[in-house]
């Protein structure tokens, strides 16, 4: 009798060492499971959305390249830039600043590109941060990478972390010629898969939120490359010319440089500091200006031996001295920083003034040769 108890006993330990066993699986798969769940809710990021640095500000055009890249759709970003980003330009003043900018809007150049690429682009804007965040945390969620518009520079969203406070991004600022402990103090340039918390996309010097938290969905379709160069190449003309404005209250195209010239003029003859606080202002106008003219130049030099066509030679001709004389430009901001102001007279000022007018000249000139290539049979 003793005996079969023994047995029996031995044999319900047995069962509670393999239910215990059991149960102790159960809570790991199901704190596995719960781990899991976390980092769905937690970080995500959407695969194989490869990164490509801009180069000479092409912000808006390696975001859009990195985009069609990952629905396997890829340009070289030189043809994206000559569709529209190397031409026109943008004069804003106030009676307390002014802002010079070598180009119009980032956001009509990405949908007029997509236009003529066979994507379909849907633009959208929000009233609110916490709205902006929802629609981008879904479309990410959804494996559609998104072009953020913030004001001096574009990105594109693939990812979030840290329950979706915080947007995984390429940045195509170009920063291979950085050093990379100084990399974190760069607002911009930082390169690939980085992440910021949302809510800092509001503040200086991103300042998303004052185009309305603007975003660009690319959509895919057919994909056929539809292209008709003379009506890029009226475009690009009309750019340059000032014809195509935005809603940004600013003077466009050369007469957007005129009036920049007849403000330092004036300032000149009245207030030397005011004219040298305009010309400092087009530092990064200038530094950007001469890479969007020399790619355009080159651009259209090799389309003019591909059509036979004269007037785009000439046109290369043109922007390239334009890109030129944006380097003096340069050069002449450069030298003005490091000289003091009580030094300078309005004699030297009209240097940086002959510059602009040689800018303006050049502008309209190959505004002319693309408008007459545009119109031949």
């Amino acid at each position: 009798m003793f005996k079969k108890v023994l047995i029996k006993m031995k044999s319900m330990n047995k069962i509670n060492k393999h239910s215990l066993r059991l149960f102790c699986l159960m809570i790991l798969l199901l704190g596995l499971n719960i781990k899991l769940l976390c980092q769905e809710k937690n970080h995500y990021i959407i695969d194989n959305v490869e990164y490509t640095a801009m180069l000479d500000g092409y912000c808006a055009m390696a975001s859009l390249q990195m985009n069609l890249d990952y629905y396997d759709f890829s340009i070289d970003q030189s043809l994206l830039l000559n569709l529209g980003w190397n031409y026109g330009f943008m004069y804003i003043k106030s009676p307390y600043y002014t802002i010079a900018y070598p180009d119009t809007d980032p956001v009509e150049e990405i949908v007029f590109a997509c236009n003529l690429l066979g994507f379909s682009t849907t633009v959208l804007t929000f009233s609110s941060l916490k709205e902006a965040r929802e629609t981008l945390v879904k479309n990410i969620s959804q494996d559609i990478p998104v072009i953020v518009q913030w004001i001096p520079h574009t990105i594109l969203a693939f990812g979030y972390r840290d329950s979706a406070s915080s947007i995984i991004y390429h940045d195509p600022g170009d920063y291979r010629n950085q050093n990379l402990n100084d990399l974190y103090k760069n607002d911009f340039g930082k390169g690939e898969e980085v992440f910021m918390p949302v809510s800092d996309w509001e503040k200086i010097p991103y300042m998303w939120g004052m185009r309305q938290y603007q975003m660009v969905i690319i959509e895919p379709e057919d994909k056929k490359i539809n292209i008709d160069w003379k009506e890029v190449w009226k475009r690009n003309a009309e750019k340059t010319l000032g014809r195509i404005k935005n809603p940004y209250p600013a003077i466009y195209g050369i007469d957007g440089i005129a009036e920049m010239t007849k403000d330092i003029e004036n300032s000149i003859k009245q207030n030397i500091p005011q004219s040298v606080a305009i010309i400092k202002n087009c530092e990064m106008c200038f530094k950007l200006g001469v890479g969007f003219r020399r790619n355009a130049a080159a651009f259209i030099s090799g389309q003019a031996a591909v059509f036979n066509e004269k007037n785009l030679s000439l046109a290369s001709k043109e922007f390239l001295r334009s890109a030129n004389y944006f380097r003096k430009g340069i050069n002449f901001i450069n030298w003005l920083k490091i000289n003091s102001e009580q030094e300078l007279n309005g004699q030297t000022l009209y240097e940086f003034v002959e510059i602009l007018k040689q800018i303006i000249e050049c502008e309209k000139n190959g505004a002319d040769y693309l408008l007459k290539a545009s119109s031949q049979n």
